[in-house]
Protein backbone atom coordinates (compact mmCIF):
# COMPACT_ATOMS: atom_id res chain seq x y z
CA UNK A 1 0.00 0.00 0.00
CA UNK A 2 1.53 3.40 -0.83
CA UNK A 3 1.65 6.34 1.57
CA UNK A 4 -1.28 8.26 -1.42
CA UNK A 5 -3.86 5.16 -0.16
CA UNK A 6 -2.86 5.59 3.55
CA UNK A 7 -3.28 9.46 3.81
CA UNK A 8 -7.11 9.64 4.42
CA UNK A 9 -7.22 6.45 6.73
CA UNK A 10 -4.56 8.17 8.76
CA UNK A 11 -6.36 11.88 8.53
CA UNK A 12 -9.32 9.98 9.69
CA UNK A 13 -7.84 8.35 12.56
CA UNK A 14 -6.05 12.11 13.74
CA UNK A 15 -9.53 13.88 13.53
CA UNK A 16 -11.02 11.03 15.43
CA UNK A 17 -8.48 11.14 18.29
CA UNK A 18 -8.50 14.83 18.28
CA UNK A 19 -10.31 16.45 21.23
CA UNK A 20 -11.46 19.55 18.92
CA UNK A 21 -15.02 20.69 19.06
CA UNK A 22 -15.04 21.01 15.47
CA UNK A 23 -18.57 22.34 15.26
CA UNK A 24 -17.84 24.91 18.29
CA UNK A 25 -14.97 25.48 16.08
CA UNK A 26 -16.70 25.98 12.79
CA UNK A 27 -19.43 28.27 14.27
CA UNK A 28 -17.17 30.40 15.66
CA UNK A 29 -15.18 31.28 12.59
CA UNK A 30 -17.80 31.77 10.93
CA UNK A 31 -19.80 33.78 12.99
CA UNK A 32 -22.07 31.92 14.79
CA UNK A 33 -24.48 29.04 14.41
CA UNK A 34 -26.92 30.98 12.66
CA UNK A 35 -24.35 32.57 9.83
CA UNK A 36 -22.92 29.09 9.59
CA UNK A 37 -26.41 27.55 8.55
CA UNK A 38 -27.17 30.86 6.41
CA UNK A 39 -24.02 30.26 4.48
CA UNK A 40 -24.68 26.11 4.59
CA UNK A 41 -28.06 27.19 3.00
CA UNK A 42 -26.32 29.96 0.21
CA UNK A 43 -23.43 27.45 -0.87
CA UNK A 44 -26.33 24.40 -1.08
CA UNK A 45 -28.56 26.91 -3.19
CA UNK A 46 -25.32 27.72 -5.53
CA UNK A 47 -24.42 23.83 -6.09
CA UNK A 48 -28.00 22.81 -6.82
CA UNK A 49 -28.09 26.03 -9.71
CA UNK A 50 -27.32 24.54 -13.12
CA UNK A 51 -25.53 27.05 -14.07
CA UNK A 52 -23.54 28.65 -11.09
CA UNK A 53 -22.16 25.19 -10.02
CA UNK A 54 -20.31 24.55 -13.32
CA UNK A 55 -16.72 24.11 -12.18
CA UNK A 56 -15.42 22.47 -15.57
CA UNK A 57 -13.49 26.09 -16.84
CA UNK A 58 -9.91 24.95 -16.28
CA UNK A 59 -9.90 22.73 -19.18
CA UNK A 60 -12.16 26.12 -21.57
CA UNK A 61 -10.10 27.88 -24.00
CA UNK A 62 -10.25 31.79 -23.09
CA UNK A 63 -13.12 32.20 -25.59
CA UNK A 64 -15.53 29.76 -23.40
CA UNK A 65 -14.13 30.85 -20.25
CA UNK A 66 -15.66 33.96 -21.15
CA UNK A 67 -18.63 32.78 -22.26
CA UNK A 68 -18.92 30.84 -19.13
CA UNK A 69 -18.25 33.43 -16.84
CA UNK A 70 -21.14 35.77 -18.90
CA UNK A 71 -23.37 32.99 -18.62
CA UNK A 72 -22.96 32.98 -14.67
CA UNK A 73 -23.00 36.28 -13.99
CA UNK A 74 -26.45 36.40 -16.15
CA UNK A 75 -27.81 33.88 -13.66
CA UNK A 76 -26.23 35.45 -10.61
CA UNK A 77 -27.55 38.37 -11.24
CA UNK A 78 -31.16 37.13 -12.17
CA UNK A 79 -30.92 35.56 -8.86
CA UNK A 80 -30.44 38.51 -6.89
CA UNK A 81 -32.91 40.43 -9.05
CA UNK A 82 -35.41 38.29 -7.70
CA UNK A 83 -35.01 39.77 -4.24
CA UNK A 84 -34.81 36.04 -2.40
CA UNK A 85 -31.13 36.52 -1.49
CA UNK A 86 -30.25 38.70 1.29
CA UNK A 87 -26.82 40.61 0.80
CA UNK A 88 -25.45 38.24 3.22
CA UNK A 89 -26.60 35.46 1.04
CA UNK A 90 -25.30 37.29 -2.14
CA UNK A 91 -21.67 37.18 -0.89
CA UNK A 92 -21.26 33.93 0.47
CA UNK A 93 -23.20 32.77 -3.11
CA UNK A 94 -20.54 34.55 -5.10
CA UNK A 95 -17.91 33.23 -3.29
CA UNK A 96 -19.06 29.98 -3.81
CA UNK A 97 -18.99 30.44 -7.80
CA UNK A 98 -15.07 30.34 -7.19
CA UNK A 99 -14.36 32.48 -10.23
CA UNK A 100 -14.10 36.33 -10.21
CA UNK A 101 -17.32 37.58 -12.60
CA UNK A 102 -16.95 40.38 -15.30
CA UNK A 103 -18.95 41.95 -12.30
CA UNK A 104 -16.01 42.33 -9.93
CA UNK A 105 -15.26 45.92 -10.29
CA UNK A 106 -18.69 46.95 -10.02
CA UNK A 107 -19.08 44.91 -6.51
CA UNK A 108 -15.83 45.59 -5.30
CA UNK A 109 -14.95 49.20 -6.25
CA UNK A 110 -18.11 50.94 -7.62
CA UNK A 111 -20.52 49.88 -4.83
CA UNK A 112 -17.92 50.47 -2.09
CA UNK A 113 -17.30 53.79 -3.53
CA UNK A 114 -21.41 54.70 -3.55
CA UNK A 115 -21.49 53.89 -0.32
CA UNK A 116 -18.42 55.66 1.23
CA UNK A 117 -18.20 58.66 -0.75
CA UNK A 118 -21.65 59.84 -1.89
CA UNK A 119 -23.84 61.98 0.12
CA UNK A 120 -27.38 60.47 1.60
CA UNK A 121 -29.36 62.09 -1.46
CA UNK A 122 -26.40 60.76 -4.10
CA UNK A 123 -26.85 57.25 -2.16
CA UNK A 124 -30.26 57.06 -1.88
CA UNK A 125 -30.68 57.56 -5.95
CA UNK A 126 -27.64 55.44 -6.97
CA UNK A 127 -26.94 52.69 -4.67
CA UNK A 128 -30.49 50.81 -5.10
CA UNK A 129 -30.01 51.29 -9.44
CA UNK A 130 -26.16 49.00 -8.35
CA UNK A 131 -27.21 46.81 -5.98
CA UNK A 132 -29.91 45.55 -7.94
CA UNK A 133 -27.45 45.35 -10.80
CA UNK A 134 -29.47 47.79 -12.99
CA UNK A 135 -26.74 49.77 -13.53
CA UNK A 136 -23.44 48.83 -14.02
CA UNK A 137 -20.43 50.73 -12.56
CA UNK A 138 -16.94 50.66 -14.40
CA UNK A 139 -13.25 51.45 -13.67
CA UNK A 140 -11.86 53.67 -16.61
CA UNK A 141 -8.08 55.76 -16.88
CA UNK A 142 -6.91 57.99 -19.05
CA UNK A 143 -3.34 57.73 -20.11
CA UNK A 144 -3.47 61.68 -19.80
CA UNK A 145 -0.88 62.65 -16.88
CA UNK A 146 -0.32 58.73 -15.95
CA UNK A 147 2.92 58.10 -16.47
CA UNK A 148 2.22 57.26 -20.12
CA UNK A 149 4.96 57.12 -22.75
CA UNK A 150 2.31 59.45 -24.95
CA UNK A 151 4.85 62.18 -26.99
CA UNK A 152 3.53 65.45 -28.60
CA UNK A 153 5.67 68.31 -29.60
CA UNK A 154 7.22 70.36 -27.08
CA UNK A 155 8.08 68.21 -24.63
CA UNK A 156 5.69 65.52 -24.06
CA UNK A 157 1.83 66.42 -22.27
CA UNK A 158 3.47 67.07 -18.92
CA UNK A 159 6.66 68.80 -20.03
Amino acid sequence: MELKDLTPLLLQRERESSDVDVELLTNTLRGGHAANVHRKDAEAAISRHFVLSKRDTAFQNHTQRYETALEKTYHYVKLIQSGKVDSDAQQIMYDVIGEKLPIQVHRSMFIPTLENQADDEQQAHWLPLATSYRILGAYAQTELGHGSNVQVANGGLEG
